[in-house]
């Protein structure tokens, strides 16, 4: 395991328009919420801060599903998009050495792929890790603290656009998993019952 402190994030601040209901509330098939199951998945891989950034209205639920393991942050302004959701986070967490960027609204992730982006080489010039499942990007994202600073940047279309404009700089890190499910939509949770 990695010596080097890493912390993870979990963002939750989202409307879930799309969806109808937030999305940090909708059940696993085990029975946990989405922000349970992501919190527990951390807390498997050792990861050793955990931060949640809610919105004001689902601030008391997510406080309640979490407990003690995450500590939690509001998002006044979540209109402004997930990225002003990532910077509150990632300065409640600027100590750390690297952070997990983990959207609630994808809760199977692989306490394996996040073990083995803990534990790959830490290049120099590397400011994110992003693991590649079977060819295609997916999530939870790691950002490095030497990139931290770079969130303060003019970026358009969020982290896509910090990783569009410093290509050099990203490290892809190959797992054995299944990309995770991505749950935007009623169409998208029902598929997970069948």
């Amino acid at each position: 395991m990695s010596k080097r402190r890493i912390s993870g994030l979990i963002l939750s601040a989202g409307r879930s328009e799309r969806m109808g209901s937030p999305k940090a509330f909708l059940r696993t098939k085990t029975g946990n919420t989405f922000i349970k199951t992501i919190c527990n998945i951390f807390e498997e891989a050792e990861v050793e801060r955990i931060c949640v950034v809610a919105n004001k209205e689902n601030y008391f639920g997510v406080k309640k599903e979490i407990g003690r393991v995450a500590e939690i942050f509001i998002n006044h302004r979540p209109e402004d998009g997930m990225l002003s959701s990532i910077r509150i986070g990632i300065e409640e967490l600027k100590d750390s050495y690297a952070t997990f960027i983990a959207p609630v609204d994808i809760p199977y992730l692989d306490k394996k792929v996040l073990t083995s982006m803990m534990n790959s080489e830490f290049e120099e010039d590397s400011i994110l890790r992003i693991p590649v499942y079977n060819g295609r990007r997916g999530h939870p994202v790691l950002l490095l603290r030497r990139g931290y600073s770079l969130l303060t940047e003019d970026l358009p279309t969020g982290m896509k656009s910090l990783i569009q404009r410093y290509p050099r700089l990203v490290k892809e890190i190959h797992v054995d998993s299944n990309l995770p499910v991505d749950f935007d939509t009623p169409e998208d949770y029902e598929r997970m019952a069948e």
